[in-house]
């Protein structure tokens, strides 16, 4: 019969026997106490990465602005002069160096030292501003920093259109007007300005402020012109008199013999006289016939402001 085998046993102070235990046995049993669960382990696991992302996320924080302050201290000790440019500058702008330089310190004035950072707007939208009252842009879109010694600028320029015979500080110029018959800065000795068309005796005879429009009877000139300037004879008209603008004779074109009487601005109906394309008509007719739109006119004027086109041997 099979015998169970002995085991080793001490007595406790009671006189109890216990089991006899060994070294391994007790290490064993510690080791036991420190081991987790595979739930416990997962969890320990998420906030150890918790943890580390909790502290790379401070150091982001933390040293970005730091970085940003030392960049901006960089780029404001830049000592390199201010380069403004414009992307859409016209032919005119590029001739003349006096506007550039207006315009390039319109721009400097409004950047301060401390302000020269791609990181830093408030001197752009002042720069911005200052443009916009120059007179020289119908819109200013946007002022950007390319880097911190270069400013871009994009902006719809006016366009010189004509000029005013008029009085500027008691002085009789020929005042350049954009499109809309805006005052422009610029302005030139009688008749020297030969490249644009001429208006002359407005209603308002001292020039506006730069950037104001002249008046009603200047942009009915200006329409004028630019309703007669694609046909092949605009090279004899001399200007557009606006004496009579109020009057029946309303819009009268100058050549160098004649006055012809245009009347009713272009744009505008009126039952009384034929339709402006007729006059054009008319006048490629004499071109074509005679070579000019004022044959044998001799100082006297064409009327076109009725059917029947009318000859007067002197002028007003």
């Amino acid at each position: 019969m099979p015998r169970r085998a002995k085991t080793a046993r001490r007595t406790t102070r009671g006189g109890r026997k216990t089991a006899k235990r060994s070294s391994g046995d007790r290490f064993a049993a510690i080791r036991s106490l420190f081991e987790f669960g595979p739930r416990t382990r997962l969890g320990l696991r998420c906030v150890g990465w918790s943890v580390l992302l909790a502290g790379v996320l401070t150091g982001i924080f933390v040293g970005l602005p730091h970085l940003e302050e030392r960049r901006l201290a960089r780029e404001l000790q830049s000592s390199a002069p201010l380069e403004v440019a414009f992307t859409t500058a016209p032919t005119w702008f590029s001739i003349d160096p006096d506007l550039q330089e207006e315009l390039h310190a319109a721009v400097a004035m409004n950047i301060s030292p401390d302000q020269r950072s791609t990181g830093i707007a408030t001197g752009l939208e002042a720069a911005h501003e200052a443009l916009a009252h120059s007179g020289w842009f119908e819109s200013v879109d946007q002022v950007r920093w390319v880097d911190d010694r270069r400013i871009q600028i994009d902006a719809t320029w006016v366009v010189p259109t004509a000029v005013v015979h008029g009085h500027i500080d008691d002085e009789l110029m020929d005042v350049v007007v954009d499109r809309d018959g805006r005052r422009l800065a610029y302005a030139f000795d009688p008749g020297t300005a030969r490249d644009l068309p001429r208006i002359l005796r407005p209603a308002r005879a001292d020039a506006p402020s730069v950037g104001e429009y002249w008046g009603p009877d200047v942009t009915a000139g200006i329409r004028l012109h630019t309703l007669m300037r694609d046909r092949p004879w605009y090279e004899q008209v001399r200007s557009i008199d606006l004496a009579g603008f109020d009057g029946p004779r309303g819009l009268v074109i100058r050549t160098d013999d004649c006055s012809i009487i245009w009347r009713t601005p272009p744009g505008e109906h009126s039952l009384e006289e034929p339709p402006a394309e007729d006059k054009l008509k008319y006048l490629d007719t004499l071109e074509s016939w005679r070579g000019r739109i004022d044959p044998h006119c001799h100082g006297g004027e064409i009327d076109l402001s009725w059917d029947v086109v009318t000859y007067r041997a002197s002028a007003e």
